[in-house]
């Protein structure tokens, strides 16, 4: 069901149409006539995006207060770009400026998160998941034909390197939170819903490196392998009649019930076992995992899975029973 008005859908839908009609060509396919649309509703989004911001950006003083303790005063309506999902975006906003630090200011830009020139933070996520997807070349010629519009290969890295660094720092804090006793005590008493039945999966990919060394100097000692260790978090469902395949009918003909992970969570690092531990232990406790009835580790079959499996899993029944009633108990199973 639609959130927005019906009958404003239904208006906005038959001016579409008048203005994909309005030059009619013979032979057009659905495919032509899908394009169309889609370059036309792109136009008309990049518009009212422009008169909405500049709507929002008209409005101001005659000074305002400087971060510094100063007064900046008024310019004009400067204009400024900024990339959206929609394209390029060009409107004009109040400026400020003239404060003895040298500093000026646009406040549409600080309500916003506006940075002229730059993308926005709507697109910023549609970069980064392709970065995170595909090589950063092969990114472009693939978010083209979605955006409409070439959007540059450093861009995209620039994006996806972005995203990577908040989610170290985000992570970081996981980490720190997780260590701390009155914080997983506290979470004893939380009512939140937890999991019935939580998986945890863990493995490696092993990948060479072998820098070169400068013309004419030996060879510096280095690490020849690196492990990019990853894990999952999920939860498991039956999967429904309409989607099975021919082994989950074989699996209910020996009555079995078919499963499929879902609410999947993943992280990844290029750490010591020690560190990734921590970092199992820490995205656990963001999944309830300290707090379920029930806690399954899977680790891969590097040697390097085992400890850090039986670490994480005496933790998490230690954790999970301290938070059941007295007389229950958590049930870990390890899938090593």
């Amino acid at each position: 069901m639609s959130k927005y008005n019906p009958n404003d859908i239904q208006i906005l839908a038959q001016k579409a149409v008048e203005i994909v009609t309005a030059t009619p060509e013979k032979g057009q396919h659905i495919g032509e006539i899908e394009q169309a649309m889609r370059e036309r509703f792109q136009e008309v989004g990049q518009q009212s995006l422009q008169m909405l911001l500049e709507a929002k950006g008209q409005a101001h003083k005659r000074t305002l207060a400087c971060e510094c303790g100063g007064t900046l005063h008024y310019v004009a309506q400067r204009p400024a770009t900024v990339i959206t999902v929609l394209g390029r975006v060009r409107y004009k906003r109040a400026y400020y400026s003239g404060c003895g630090c040298g500093k000026g200011k646009a406040p549409l830009d600080n309500e916003y998160r506006l940075k002229p020139g730059a993308v926005t933070i709507g697109l910023s996520n549609l970069l980064s998941l392709a970065g995170i997807q595909f090589s950063f070349e092969a990114s472009c010629a693939w978010l083209k034909e979605f955006l409409l519009f070439e959007v540059s290969e450093n861009t995209v890295r620039q994006e996806t390197e972005r995203m990577g660094e908040l989610m170290t720092k985000m992570e970081a804090a996981w980490i720190a939170q997780s260590q701390r006793e009155d914080w997983l005590q506290m979470r004893q008493g939380q009512n939140e819903p937890v999991a019935e039945t939580l998986y945890c999966a863990i493995d490696a990919a092993k990948v060479r490196t072998e820098p070169r060394a400068k013309a004419g100097q030996p060879k510096e000692p280095h690490e020849d392998w690196r492990d990019v260790k990853c894990l999952v978090w999920f939860e498991a469902e039956e999967v429904p009649l309409a989607l099975q395949t021919g082994r989950d009918r074989s699996k209910t003909a020996r009555q079995e019930v078919p499963r499929r992970a879902v609410r999947k969570e993943y992280a990844c690092a290029i750490t010591d076992t020690t560190q990734f531990g921590e970092l199992l232990w820490a995205t656990g406790c963001q999944r309830q995992a300290d707090r379920s009835f029930w806690a399954m580790a899977r680790p891969g079959f590097g040697t390097w899975c085992k400890p850090i499996s039986r670490s994480v899993v005496a933790s998490l029944k230690a954790a999970a029973n301290k938070s059941l009633p007295n007389g229950s108990s958590c049930q870990v199973h390890n899938g090593w």
